[in-house]
């Protein structure tokens, strides 16, 4: 992927999610759903804005720590609180100019502060985000659907798995007439 581009699908991803909080109705955001995750929509998406906060913060100095998340439990529990970070976040993500070559040194976990860090990049950093939060995403949707409401179709699934599943269709379409 071209430099712009890896930053783009990401911003894209978490506009996605301000679409779809930004139309949730009243009270669904942070009830929590205890017979199937016991956490809420407001968890997930916090989760997921605090790993974006970490690797924007960390870029300058290189330093990635995933584990020194702030958890702000407000996100958790304004919708459209949250829906704001994720304006402020999509706006960061595509105002930067920091090259997906850049080295970065990553944690994801607390530990012995005297272990190495892992060696990586921003481009490779941005690949695990949106993983990460399609992975969030699928999570979403589940607790949406335990509530009744509607899923957009390509929600919580990523770039690659929608492509595959268009083109078995489209394959299939094409054997079914005939082709």
């Amino acid at each position: 992927m071209m430099d712009s581009e890896t930053r783009l699908v990401c911003a894209e991803q978490l506009a996605e999610l301000a679409r779809l909080l930004r139309a949730l109705p009243p009270g669904g955001y942070s009830s929590t759903d205890d017979a199937v995750l016991a956490t809420s929509i407001g968890a997930h998406v916090r989760h997921v804005l605090d790993h974006y906060d970490c690797l924007l913060h960390g870029l300058d100095r290189a330093e990635i720590d995933y584990a020194c998340r702030s958890r702000d439990t407000r996100c958790e529990s304004d919708v459209r609180f949250a829906a704001e970070r994720i304006d402020d976040l999509v706006t960061d993500l595509t105002a930067l100019r920091v090259p997906v070559s850049q080295t970065l040194a990553v944690r994801h976990e607390p530990g012995d502060p005297m272990l190495p860090a892992n060696a990586s990049t921003l481009g490779r950093e941005l690949e695990f985000l949106h993983s990460h939060t399609a992975h969030h995403f699928a999570l979403i949707a589940i607790l949406l659907l335990r509530q009744g409401l509607q899923v957009p179709p390509d929600f919580g699934l990523a770039r690659s798995t929608v492509r595959h599943r268009d083109s078995n269709r489209e394959a299939e379409s094409a054997r079914g007439t005939g082709r």
